[in-house]
């Protein structure tokens, strides 16, 4: 399995089990809705790039993980597809977070 599908599955695991996030996107998956009462009322979507720069990984330059995390607007009980339409389009003022994160190769 690439590494970038890797970081993706981990990241997508973990934010299904936190129970706060109704789904995401991210550059390996285009949408994922969570299922579940649980993400039924989860009050956030996050869009993401979970490694940025995996092909610079062959050279040993840094990559790193780019995060937003936005408000959800979208009332519950709507349609859980709506979610993503709705929240991940909306303007700048329901962005919570934006984040890279560098994550540098340690060696000798």
């Amino acid at each position: 399995m690439k590494l970038d599908l890797y970081a993706n599955n981990i990241l997508k695991a973990e934010l299904k089990a936190r129970g706060q996030v109704a789904g995401f996107a991210s550059e390996e998956e285009n949408i994922v809705i969570f299922e579940g009462e649980r993400a039924e009322k989860a009050r956030y979507v996050v869009l993401m790039d979970p490694l940025d720069g995996s092909s610079n990984i062959d050279v040993n330059v840094s990559v790193g993980s780019i995060f937003s995390i936005y408000r959800r607007i979208t009332p519950i009980g709507q349609s859980q597809k709506k979610i993503f339409y709705n929240d991940s389009q909306s303007d700048m003022r329901f962005l919570l977070k934006l984040n890279y994160s560098l994550l540098e190769r340690r060696g000798v």
